[in-house]
């Protein structure tokens, strides 16, 4: 008190309480009062009554700020409380501006602060100084409960404080009612100016925003699991301000969208936006939809003048009414509307009488809403489409409301898509990446130079009467080949012919590991027998085809008249200027040969100075390679060890020179090669790599004389070789043995 009463004698005397009051205790400073022995009761009255009187002073001062303050006159007016709904799923709800109650009851001598243009049915902040049991106090959020139960039935709990401010109390940690820690609670204070410009803060500006906003929804892909969704167009209808009422809020500042063909619903609800239907929110709803066609403005009124928030307290926990919701949008996102948001399928949670759900992060939708308004500008046609009044024209086979579904993967091929951004048509293009019934159908326009809508020609086709053929194949994996009928050089005088039967072009069947890459028609000229030496003097008659690496092909012709006039060759590449890798004669009814691995083609380029030697059978190295290339093993070992390889060549390429043989040849290059009277032993060591080449049992052998290849040089960890018994072995010792001194011991 002593301290007290000396802080306010010294501030009074400075003026901080007025003048009269300075006056006096100046006067009192000033006054000389003479020591006696006799106390003077007159002054010492007037000392008390000085004292008195300051003290009376600072008790007026020091209560106006209380008042002031209970009455909220220092307080923040209006805030802004972003909830996350982790915790609790209906918290978005409650998402928007609050604004401090001026007049009516307090709670606790604090500011209740409520939803702007929620007044009644929305969240509200108070203080409560009697939390768990009086043991704590603190600000909490509630809502649809009187002001006094609050304090027992709130949603969340600030940490334990008494401030007045509840920006302080916001950035504490929240809690449920049950204890649970809240991951997400944002409170911002609105600008001052706020209440003069209609708190635009609060959902204006959002509404502002999407008045030229998309009002045509487009749901390309369906939702999963929601089979009964009918619409694919959903149309906006927006409330406009003298329907949404003083003030915008989270919900009221964003557009409704109405299913076009049923009775679906997308609408924002503060923090995620949902797909509903009419049935499920209520029967009302529901009525305002007949005959395909909504009643917007009772669809308006239901929404608007009402509290939404209410639609959730009022729904039944055995009849859910949200089927999908969105990611979450907060105020650095929000953009108005739906589009290109994530959507996520629902999971309610059975321990709460909520009706509103949780977003099921584990299970995410493949549906996204996109505009189906194209403008040229920011909403184009895709694939070629034509903008035609805000309506694409769809070109290339595409569709979708924007163009925007591409015919990808079914079995057609379009050239407009026969691109790598499309994956060459989703694989239509080609024989080896096509799927489908209609793989490779209408794929040839020309059968070996010939115009197959030329009608000089009638067509006698096979089988099913069908001709496949992919000549638009244009992926980079493909192997090039080219298929060249050549005529023989026959007199025609004495080949017997008739007009309309021995002229023409023979049937080709081309056929890769059971996949029909390639089958022409029987052409047949239709004119005279004088235009008979047409069908030798056109040339050349070539046919190209796209082949994946790794496959053993076969190409057929029929029986057939035409078979005797030509025959046919196979190139490696797109031309005829190389030399072919396969021909037949006139009596041959098929060729084969097999395409290797993309590994074993980028082992052997290297390795040999000619590529074509890889199927060109005239050659051991060619012979080798094919029959490593059409055994399969031979490819997954290149991709596991590519010297393995080579050292599985070099034994091959000894197979090829000298007849050798493997009875395990498919399995494993090291053994087999010994038993069955084989003729030579193979042995290896722990990694497989080939370390001896022996005599073996050659009584009986089927071994043919031949030379031993160059390729031994091959076998880097050959450290013996004995082929002393061997008396089929011709020639001299390749000179390649040479680079073997390193490691072989004894030859």
């Amino acid at each position: 008190i002593s301290d007290l009463d000396d802080l306010a004698f010294s501030l009074g005397g400075k003026g901080y309480f007025g003048l009269s009051a300075q006056r006096i205790i100046q006067d009192i400073m000033q006054a000389r009062f003479l020591r006696d022995s006799k106390p003077n009761k007159c002054r010492r009255k007037s000392h008390v009554i000085g004292i008195f009187a300051v003290l009376a002073v600072m008790v007026g001062i020091f209560s106006n700020p209380a008042i002031q303050q209970d009455e909220g006159v220092f307080a923040i007016e209006a805030v802004t409380a972003e909830f996350g709904d982790e915790v609790i799923s209906f918290l978005g709800l409650f998402n928007g501006c609050y604004r401090a109650r001026k007049e009516g009851p307090s709670l606790n001598r604090r500011l209740i602060y409520e939803q702007i243009g929620s007044e009644v049915d929305g969240g509200k902040f108070g203080y409560c100084d009697n939390l768990e049991d009086g043991s704590s106090e603190g600000w909490v959020f509630f809502q649809g409960v009187s002001l006094e139960d609050a304090c027992e039935e709130y949603l969340l709990r600030s940490d334990n404080t008494n401030t007045f401010d509840l920006l302080d109390a916001a950035a504490t940690q929240w809690y449920t009612k049950e204890g649970q820690l809240v991951d997400y609670l944002q409170v911002s204070q609105l600008p001052k100016d706020s209440v003069s410009r209609n708190f635009p803060e609060c959902g204006l500006d959002i509404f502002n925003q999407t008045i030229d906003s998309c009002d045509l929804l487009d749901v390309p892909k369906r939702f999963d699991g929601l089979q009964d969704i009918g619409s694919l167009i959903f149309e906006k209808i927006e409330v406009s301000s003298a329907q949404a009422g003083d003030h915008f809020d989270a919900t009221r500042s964003h557009p409704i969208y109405l299913g076009q063909s049923s009775s679906e619903i997308i609408l924002f609800t503060g923090r995620r936006w949902v797909l509903t239907t009419a049935e499920q929110i209520g029967d009302e709803l529901s009525s305002f939809r007949d005959d395909s066609t909504w009643n917007q403005s009772a669809v308006l009124d239901y929404f608007y003048k009402q509290d939404f928030r209410t639609i959730e307290q009022t729904q039944r926990e055995e009849h859910p009414w949200v089927l999908a919701v969105s990611d979450i949008v907060d105020t650095t996102t929000d953009t108005g509307t739906p589009l290109a948001l994530q959507w996520y399928n629902v999971r309610y949670d059975s321990n709460t009488n909520q009706s509103f759900p949780f977003a099921d992060l584990t299970r995410p939708q493949e549906a996204t809403l996109g505009c189906a308004r194209c403008d040229d500008d920011l909403v184009r046609c895709e694939h070629g489409g034509k903008c035609v009044e805000g309506v694409c024209e769809c070109q290339n086979r595409a569709t979708g409301v924007l163009c925007q579904d591409a015919p990808l993967g079914d079995g057609r091929c379009d050239e407009f898509f026969n691109e790598a951004q499309f994956h060459y048509d989703g694989g239509d293009c080609c024989g080896s990446t096509c799927t489908g019934a209609l793989c490779g159908r209408g794929g040839l326009s020309f059968a070996f130079g010939v115009d197959l809508g030329d009608n000089t020609f009638q067509s006698q086709y096979l089988d099913d009467g069908t001709i496949i053929g992919y000549e638009n194949c244009k992926d980079p994996q493909m192997e090039t080949f080219t298929i060249e009928l050549v005529p023989i050089d026959v007199p025609l005088d004495d080949i017997p012919m008739t007009a309309g039967e021995d002229c023409g072009l023979e049937a080709v069947t081309v056929i890769c590991d059971g996949v029909l890459y390639l089958r022409t028609p029987n052409l047949y000229m239709a004119e005279s027998v004088d235009e008979v030496e047409k069908c030798h003097e056109d040339a050349p008659l070539i046919q190209p085809l796209h082949l994946p690496p790794g496959v053993k092909c076969e190409l057929s012709r029929p029986l057939d008249d035409f078979e005797w006039f030509y025959e046919a060759l196979i190139f490696r590449g797109n031309n005829t200027d190389s030399t072919s890798i396969r021909q037949g004669n006139n009596s041959a009814t098929s060729l084969a040969w097999s395409v290797p691995s993309g590994c074993l083609q980028k082992v052997f380029t290297q390795y040999l100075d000619d590529a074509n030697r890889q199927y060109d059978t005239t050659f051991p190295e060619g012979g080798a390679i094919q029959r490593m290339a059409s055994d399969g093993t031979s490819a997954l070992l290149c991709t596991l060890d590519e010297d393995l390889v080579m050292e599985r060549y070099a034994l091959t390429m000894f197979n090829v020179s000298l007849g050798l043989r493997s009875q395990t040849w498919q399995e494993h290059q090291c053994y087999g090669w010994g038993s069955g009277r084989g003729g030579i032993e193979i042995n290896c060591n722990e990694d497989d790599q080939v370390i001896s080449i022996e005599n073996g049992d050659l009584y009986g052998t089927d071994m043919r004389g031949g030379t031993i290849p160059s390729e031994i040089s091959l076998l880097s960890h050959l450290s013996y070789v004995d082929l002393s018994y061997n008396w089929d072995i011709v020639g001299t010792l390749p000179t390649e043995i040479g680079l073997l001194n390193s490691s072989l011991s004894k030859y």
